[in-house]
Formats: structure tokens, sequence, C-alpha cells
């Protein structure tokens, strides 16, 4: 990338609430069906463009996906975000959204970003709650601890 560092500028917008704002108190979603695809779309297009670019967002979740006065979503936060081309080591992100293979490989990339914007979209289309946060550590997978293992298999059942 190149720079012009004497006139680079930093803008700031607000840019919607966050998805896991529209749960009810049973950790549901309550978007309509038409958001919810809307949402698919916007989450959908983004990841293409980042993939396109080859970098990977490495943090996708409810948390992460805003949606603004006109429905239409954004990815943010990208401070996790990679650039590669293959699946990079990594222990960043949000263990919730962590695809299986993490558990052999603690490798992610594209199809993690992929299986992440999935699980945001069974959030979106009241299909799961949103998970526990507290449930076990992508730490824990890293080093093999039986029992963060044993919880991110129930997890996926």
């Amino acid at each position: 990338l190149d720079h012009d560092v004497p006139n680079m500028r930093l803008e700031l917008e607000y840019g919607g609430r966050d998805v896991h704002k529209f749960a009810n108190d049973q950790k549901m979603s309550q978007l309509s069906e038409g958001a919810a695809y809307q949402i698919w779309k916007d989450i959908s297009s983004g990841l293409e463009c980042i993939h396109s670019q080859e970098i990977f967002h490495l943090d996708i979740k409810p948390g992460n996906i805003l949606v603004g006065d006109t429905g239409r979503a954004k990815i943010c936060d990208l401070g996790t975000l990679q650039f590669a081309i293959e699946p990079v080591y990594s222990s960043i992100g949000t263990h919730a959204y962590i695809t299986p293979e993490f558990i052999v490989s603690s490798m992610r990339g594209r199809p993690g970003d992929v299986w992440a914007a999935g699980l945001v979209m069974m959030f979106v289309l009241g299909i799961m709650p949103l998970p526990n946060p507290r449930y076990w550590k992508i730490s824990d997978i890293q080093r093999k601890s039986d029992v963060a293992v044993r919880k991110m298999r129930v997890w996926l059942d």
C-alpha cells in the first residue's frame, strides 16, 4: 500500500447497531426476514470483497456486523484481519465462531470467515441463539485441552 502520510486522515461515522443488539431476553434474533436477507447480501458481498484482496477478517460475529438506519449491514472491527492467500495460524478472534477444523490445525482463513458468517446468519434468521461467550477458549483448543475440545464438540452438536 502507498500512503501519503502528511495527508492521511481518519474519518469516523455512525455505522449503526451491531447485530447482537437485536436479540431478545432469550438471546434470539428479533430481525425480520427482509432485514435478514439484506444483512446476508451485505455480509457476503463484504467478505467477497475482502477475500478478493487476499484479506481474512478472522472475527466475523454478530458484534462485528453493524446495521445502519437504512437496513444496510457493514462488517466492522478490522483489528484481527490478516493479509494472506493461504490459511494462517491464529488464536485471535471469538471462540464461538471458530471452525471445527481449528481443533486439528489451529489454521484460519477464508473458510473460517464463511463458517462464521453462516453462524451469524443462523442467529439473524432465529435458528439459534447467541452463544455463551464463556463456554470455552481458543487458547485451550490450541493447547489441545480435553475439556475445551469436548466443550467445542458439544457446542457443535
